[in-house]
């Protein structure tokens, strides 16, 4: 809905990011997410960018799940905040537009990716624990709930496995939101979010942390998308895999 010379301003910016070099890392993710979009807007885009970024993520597939974030793999939920969603963004772009180069292939790639996020969902809602708390892993924790991000992401779609019913995946990321966010201290006195996992923890922030970056947590809430009469909504709450296990189910 902007007018033309709004849309021409943010095409200009988002292609004069070709001057950041991204390190080999989840980084390369963004440069091609920059491409997708220029690409799904008709602008002109680089197809090597995304190349790049599919194919060497595609060489960093560590197994069950899980990508290496570059040549080492680190035990961080980046597979969650960047790497499953993005990846699965782009290859819905190339897929949508019918983009041809090289022999990347999206529409093969696609379902594979969905199926490694898939894999990955699963063990997502196993590490939420009876009482909402989930296991805080690695750096950038301060972007809280986005862990869940592929869940909201896979619901979204439709594509939930069939091992995690829509009820199920809502009340257990429910509870996690419900979990982290208890503390007034996640908010500053103007409402805005702070640094911090479960409150105001400034010591967690990394050194490309600000206020800004902290709403990285909205990705978690991506499924608010579907309608109020969606299925995803409307489908009775579940118990999630470890309320069901320490329960003794």
């Amino acid at each position: 809905p902007l007018d033309a010379t709004t849309k021409q301003r943010i095409i200009a910016e988002i292609q004069g990011l070709r001057r950041v070099s991204p390190p080999y890392s989840n980084w390369l993710l963004f440069a091609a997410m920059n491409e997708a979009f220029l690409l799904a807007v008709g602008a002109q885009w680089d197809p090597v960018r995304i190349d790049l970024a599919v194919r060497k993520f595609d060489e960093w597939y560590v197994g069950d799940g899980w990508y290496a974030d570059g040549v080492h793999f680190h035990f961080d939920l980046y597979n969650s905040y960047v790497i499953h969603p993005m990846l699965t963004q782009i290859l819905e772009v190339l897929v949508a537009t019918d983009a041809s180069f090289n022999s990347l292939k999206p529409q093969e790639r696609l379902p594979l990716q969905y199926k490694r996020m898939q894999r990955y969902g699963e063990e997502l809602e196993r590490m939420i624990g009876p009482d909402g708390a989930y296991a805080a892993i690695g750096r950038s924790l301060t972007y809280r709930t986005a862990a869940h991000q592929p869940l909201g992401l896979l619901a979204w779609r439709k594509k939930l496995p069939g091992k995690l019913p829509e009820g199920q995946a809502r009340a257990a990321t429910a509870a996690a939101q419900r979990r982290v966010f208890a503390d007034k201290s996640n908010f500053d006195a103007n409402g805005f979010l702070t640094i911090g996992f479960t409150r105001h923890q400034p010591s967690l922030g990394d050194w490309y942390s600000n206020a800004g970056s902290m709403y990285i947590a909205s990705e978690s809430l991506i499924a608010l998308g579907l309608p109020a009469n969606d299925s995803y909504w409307t489908a009775p709450p579940q118990p999630w895999t470890l309320r069901l296990a320490y329960s003794g189910q």
